[in-house]
């Protein structure tokens, strides 16, 4: 029965009114013949949303509700709260009221609140199909543990927004009240019958405790005792030993014949936003099948751990994730370990494939897909094809394990950055594990003003901190965790284990040899925080020694230091890395100037003296270790700039100082233009694309890079190709997923981008070090002044910035944040600067009283970026019920998971041309592959993973493709190309053959070829450079060798092919030097040579272009082919005999005709680069001298052919002095310049050149 309770005064709670009953009914003894049952079993509802408040007042039955009517009437009892008389009225339409006061609302206008259904048990456990894995069988639900109410305490079950409450009241003296609160997120299905309600749930509820305090002793007013509510993990201790398994409710409802409970409970669960979908109604015959089970009885789970014996622990770690997880339950788990026991003897057994099918049942069982026995489903998985470690070089497979506060949720292995401490440990990563701490809902724990959490964290939590945990045999304690992993509430433990050289490692022994933290060991954030270095992701790089780095000085004093956390790496160094590092595929774009952490930026003067490579500041020195030899990790490279945003932060600070609002809105609307107008192959959501990093994994940018210049070239013969591909399932779903994170970025967070404005790292202005040590007329920054060049990869040529600039540092808290700095441009060329080399960083002044960086929220140049970056994968199908922190957490995992996914179909798709085999055969029938898994996900569009899948099939095809051997003919076809390779000797290239005939075969007019080698490198002593140079003097006739093997092959190939005019020309470059950046200009295409990553950074226009891939032969059984230069150049050094010899020499001169410029003459002009150092004197015949040659008139004019020596010459050899003369005679420039110190001659002159040495010589004796 329903009282209507009328007169409330405003805002007032429930609880209040229903504790002024109970305590006005227990000290009125006119009203004892309410009885102790009447009181316990009734309920307050109060609408407190009125000025005048009204509620409800539930009883359980109609007889309660007319006996507290009628003594309240007979007596005239009045009752107060907080100064106002309230009445009580009935509001059951059967039945006339029995009124105690004048009713204030007519009965028909009964405000809207949705009565309470009293609840007589609730039951824990699980939701299950008896009969097999037909997913037409309705499942049974096992019931683990059940609780019933009887008449010393009751439950309630109330729906309120967007949840359901089921609150269990104790007896009329007990203390607590527990409550538990079901999301209507976390139900999956939600059973509906006349007495009871069975939840399939995502997660298990959250619990609640509140005190109730009865004021009949002491007397207090009823509103000071506000109840305190207390989070708590279990609602009984004999929930404990089940509640991890068994979380599903079912709720069993009192029946009350005069309500139709069904359609009560739809009417209210849809107007308080439960989808009707979710409901199942059974109200016919047919109930849900519920019974006693013991699925998770002790004794199952004993028998389960037993047939965990003599299994791996990775296989155990699958199991118990299945039992954890809720994918089966122990009985199911104990005959599938049993079988699993049965394929050690099988000699393709292997853990990896069995940790494979296994997980493979899970999502087949979580999807719905399991339609067969599960013994039947494993076996015929188990014998499936060979399962592939993804794990890379600088990952490995890492379990994870979620503790939540009645659960242990396990996840993995994932392929995971690895850090300096598991690479440490080869083959004992499965000792270390990541945990993850969270909430039911796996959120991070969240602090309530009105309900203490803390009590929970601390006994769930600090337990497991301070005890551990066991898991498949084995004990894990906690070991450390790093800084971004302790900010999402994740550390690592390990187990223990013996180890051949480092005997028992334990988690204290791993500590301790980090370092030593004497000093920080009283300040436990300190020593955290240092120790968090250590499990930092990173990625190892060049093994560096003692003798090569030093310790220098900071410039600046404490607090302010302007060189707080950086350092300096010289130029060889940093190639170095940077080769590792793209090398490992990690990095696309320009050789960065800055690592981080802490940031070490290039200092190119660092190669002019010797033996150090890299300086440490001492603020950088975190605490003491053993100096000897270690690699170099890397957190991150800085190889392009990033687009800026406000936030709304920013926004407010820079209105405080005077911005006007009418600045930003017009920001807005052209950001959102931008994004509506625009498609995702549109300049500006591509570039905002790449600020946030969507799709990383999958490389989406790149593919959209490709496909826009796929397109472009097709449109004159598919006008229509770009409308059809816009049109496409896949990428109206990228588009989608772009824009709809686009907008909501700029909705909720004011993440608006800000034209011109670049993200770059800070590094100090190095200037004041090197004018302390000595050096003169030194260029430093001042105070409020920066230096910053931008350089996009798809971008020739640098962007130096001038003038006024705004720089900050997020997140901006205080307009002093915000600093108004000058960008200084070029710096001037007559005096020595120390940042001009820098690119993609903002040089900050180290002059003054404070640092810049200081200012900008107390910041140094540690490397933190602090904005936040969404990444969301694009294709991906997520449930929209999860939470967005939930959401970014597994699009982590899966990023990484992706991306070693791709690197394994790229590795298996080009393996047979990596190995030498046929190639174009393997390659065109990948691709065939690939085109069909293309087509079969195009007519799957709508399934879960569905879009992850084409996108990696998509990348992996396109991979293949560009690296193909022509598998297209006509399309690897191109004007203008260039070849790149690396040589690992000087002996001439046989092996290269393949891949030059195939070059030249394929261009039309002009093939360059580029040959890489460290033997081409600077041979000055350079003790900071890994491999010096061969002495060029030396080795002249070698190098002359090589260059006239590849001119031959190439020349002899196009002559054949009837293309006697087309242009080649070869270049050396070495290790050490750059890519000049008009190599490749108005390319077409870029061949490579399968198998050869070139060892140096490649400017972003060559990686931007076409890339095909060819085919070269084996260095040891190529059969290498007799090819000779008819007129091979010869050095001639006009140095006295019995001095020594330098490797280079400053002047060098030749001469020669060079009519309609052939290979001949490009290997003698190329072999005089190559000797000398400083200057090339070219004499070119005079037209007088040419009168007597045979038909002068098909001559080129000298101006002509003057220009044609030139312009290769800077194609060859930039950076040198070149004088071309006209020559009227025999000797030419080697006639009156006395510092010619060497002559590069054909074969014909060489008898010439002895001549003119004795001329010299003659000289000198005079």
């Amino acid at each position: 029965m329903d009282v209507l309770i009328s007169n409330l005064p405003s805002r007032v709670e429930a609880r209040t009114v229903d504790q002024a009953i109970v305590n006005f009914v227990s000290s009125n003894k006119d009203l004892a013949p309410l009885t102790y049952s009447c009181l316990s079993h009734i309920r307050v509802k109060v609408d407190r949303s009125l000025k005048v408040g009204k509620g409800v007042l539930i009883f359980s039955t109609f007889g309660a509700g007319r006996q507290f009517l009628s003594l309240f009437a007979f007596h005239g009892f009045s009752m107060w709260i907080r100064g106002s008389e309230i009445y009580f009225s009935q509001i059951s339409a059967a039945r006339q009221p029995f009124t105690t006061g004048p009713s204030r609302v007519p009965s028909e206008k009964v405000i809207d609140i949705c009565r309470d259904l009293r609840v007589l048990g609730l039951q824990f456990g699980v939701l299950y199909r008896p009969n097999g894995f037909n997913s037409k069988v309705s499942r049974s639900y096992s019931v683990e543990w059940e609780k019933k109410f009887l008449e010393s305490e009751t439950a309630w079950l109330g729906i309120e927004s967007a949840l359901l409450r089921i609150r269990v009241d104790g007896s009329l003296n007990s203390l607590t009240m527990t409550t538990f609160t079901i999301a209507f997120q976390s139900i999956r299905k939600l059973a509906m019958g006349y007495d009871d309600l069975c939840f399939d749930l995502e997660h298990p509820s959250t619990i609640e405790e509140s005190a109730i305090y009865l004021s009949l002793a002491e007397n207090r007013p009823v509103e000071s005792q506000r109840p305190k509510k207390r989070r708590v993990g279990y609602f009984h201790d004999g929930l404990t030993g089940v509640a991890s398994f068994a979380y599903h409710i079912r709720v069993l409802l009192f029946k009350d014949n005069n309500v139709d409970v069904i359609s009560y409970l739809n009417s209210q669960l849809t107007k308080a936003g439960l989808d009707a979908a979710r409901v199942v109604n059974f109200t016919g015959v047919v109930q849900v099948d519920a019974h006693k089970g013991n699925l998770y009885s002790h004794r199952q789970l004993f028998q389960l751990n037993r047939a965990y014996v003599d299994l791996s622990w990775a296989i155990v770690f699958q199991l118990e994730s299945l039992l954890r997880n809720g994918v089966f339950h122990a009985a199911e788990l104990s005959q599938l370990a049993a079988q699993v026991r049965n394929t050690q003897a099988s000699p393709r057994h292997s853990s990896l494939l069995v940790v494979t099918v296994l997980r493979e049942l899970c999502h087949m069982s979580i999807s719905g897909n399991l339609r067969e026995p599960l013994d039947q489903c494993f076996s015929r998985l188990y014998a499936g094809p060979e399962s592939i470690d993804p794990a890379g070089s600088d990952t490995f497979l890492c379990h994870y394990i979620t503790f939540t506060p009645t659960r242990s949720i396990l996840r993995g292995p994932f392929p995971t950055r690895s850090n300096r401490i598991i690479r440490k440990y080869p083959g004992f990563e499965d000792r270390f594990i990541r945990v993850a701490f969270r909430d039911e809902d796996l959120l991070p724990y969240r602090e309530s003003s009105d309900v203490d959490v803390g009590s929970l964290i601390r006994e769930r939590v600090g337990s497991i901190l301070s005890q551990g945990f066991d898991l498949g045999g084995r004990h894990y304690d906690f070991l450390g965790y790093s800084m971004a992993g302790f900010r999402n509430h994740s550390v690592w433990f390990m187990s223990s284990f013996a180890h051949s050289d480092f005997g028992d490692v334990t988690p204290d022994k791993v500590r301790s040899s980090l370092g030593n933290f004497g000093r920080v060991l009283k300040y436990p954030s300190m020593y955290g925080a240092r120790l968090a270095q250590a499990f930092t992701s990173t990625v190892p790089t060049v093994l560096i020694g003692p003798e090569e780095w030093e310790l220098v000085d900071d410039l600046g004093s404490k607090p302010y230091q302007f060189t707080d956390g950086a350092g300096t790496i010289s130029r060889s160094l940093g190639r170095e890395i940077w080769n590792i590092l793209r090398s490992k595929g990690l990095y696309d774009g320009l050789e960065p100037s800055a690592e981080f952490k802490g940031m070490l930026s290039v200092d190119t003067h660092l190669d002019e003296h010797g033996g150090v490579r890299m300086r440490l500041r001492k603020s950088m020195k975190k605490f003491e270790t053993a100096r000897e030899a270690a690699e170099l990790e890397i957190v991150q490279a800085f190889d392009r700039p990033r687009g800026c945003y406000l936030n709304r932060p920013l926004v407010l600070t820079l209105e405080n100082l005077g911005v006007e609002p009418s600045v930003f809105v017009e920001l807005q609307q052209k950001a959102v233009s931008d994004i509506l107008d625009g498609n995702e192959f549109s300049e500006p959501l591509h570039r905002m694309m790449e600020d946030r990093h969507l799709g990383h994994a999958f490389r989406l940018s790149s593919l959209i890079k490709q496909t826009m210049q796929l397109v472009r070239r097709s449109e004159p013969h598919e006008p229509q190709l770009a409308d059809r591909l816009l049109a496409s399932s896949i990428v109206e779903k990228v588009a989608h997923v772009m824009k709809s994170t686009f907008l909501q970025d700029i909705k909720y967070g004011a993440r608006v981008p800000i034209p011109g404005s670049f993200l770059l790292v800070g590094v100090p202005d190095e200037g004041p070090v090197y004018r302390k040590h000595g050096q003169t007329n030194v260029f430093a920054l001042n105070p409020g002044q920066i230096y910053a060049c931008v350089q996009y990869p798809e971008e020739v040529e640098a962007t130096v910035l001038s003038g006024p600039f705004l720089i900050f540092r997020s997140p901006v808290m205080h307009p002093g944040d915000i600093q108004r700095v000058h960008a200084i441009g070029r710096p001037p060329e007559d005096m020595f600067c120390a940042f001009t080399h820098l690119k993609n960083v903002v040089v900050l002044p180290s002059i003054g009283k404070r640092s810049l960086a200081s200012c900008l929220g107390g910041g140094d140049l540690d490397g933190d970026r602090r904005l936040s970056e969404a990444e969301v994968v694009a294709g991906t199908i997520l449930s929209r019920d999860w939470p967005k922190q939930y959401r970014k957490q597994r699009i982590d995992q899966m990023n990484v998971h992706a991306a070693a996914l791709v690197r394994d179909v790229r590795r298996a798709l080009h393996a047979p041309c990596d190995q030498g085999g046929a190639g174009r055969d393997e390659l065109l029938r990948a691709l065939g592959s690939g085109w069909k898994a293309w087509n079969y996900v195009s007519s799957r569009d709508g399934e879960e993973g569905v879009g992850s899948f084409g996108l990696i099939v998509l990348g992996a095809t396109m991979y293949t493709g560009n690296r193909s051997p022509s598998p297209f003919p006509e399309s690897a076809r191109a004007d203008r190309a260039l070849l790149l390779a690396t040589v690992s000797s000087l002996d001439p290239p046989h092996f290269l053959a393949p891949a030059i005939t195939a070059a030249a075969s394929s261009t039309r007019a002009h093939l360059t070829i580029v040959l890489f080698s460290r033997h081409f490198n600077d041979p000055r002593p350079k003790s900071s450079v890994t491999f010096r140079g061969v002495s060029r003097t030396d080795r002249f006739e070698d190098v002359c060798r090589l260059l006239t093997c590849v001119y031959v092959q190439a020349t002899s190939v196009a002559q054949s092919l009837d293309k006697v005019l087309m242009e080649i020309d070869v270049l050396l470059l070495g290790l050490d030097e750059d890519v000049p950046c008009t190599l490749g200009k108005n390319v077409d295409v870029v061949f490579r040579v399968s198998g050869d990553s070139i060892p140096v950074p490649l400017p972003s226009h060559l990686t931007s272009l076409r890339q095909s891939y060819l085919t070269a032969a084996n260095h040891d059984s190529f059969d290498a082919p007799v090819s000779a230069s008819p007129s091979s150049p010869s050095f001639v050094s006009t140095i006295p005999a019995g001095l020594h010899k330098p490797s280079r020499l400053p002047v060098v001169a030749l001469g020669g005709t060079f009519d309609h410029l052939h290979a001949g003459h490009k290997i003698l002009l190329s072999m005089a680069a190559w000797i000398t150092s400083e200057k090339i004197i070219v004499g070119v015949t005079d037209d007088v001298l040419l009168k007597k040659k045979s038909n002068p008139h098909l001559l080129q004019p000298l101006a002509e052919r003057i220009e044609r020596v030139r312009a290769f010459l800077e194609l060859s050899r930039p950076g040198i002095e070149y004088e071309i003369v006209p020559i009227q005679d025999v000797y030419g420039p080697t006639g009156w310049d006395p510092n010619v110190q060497g002559l590069v001659v054909s074969q014909e002159t060489v008898s010439g050149a002895e001549a003119r040495r004795g001329v010299d010589a003659e000289h000198e004796d005079e």
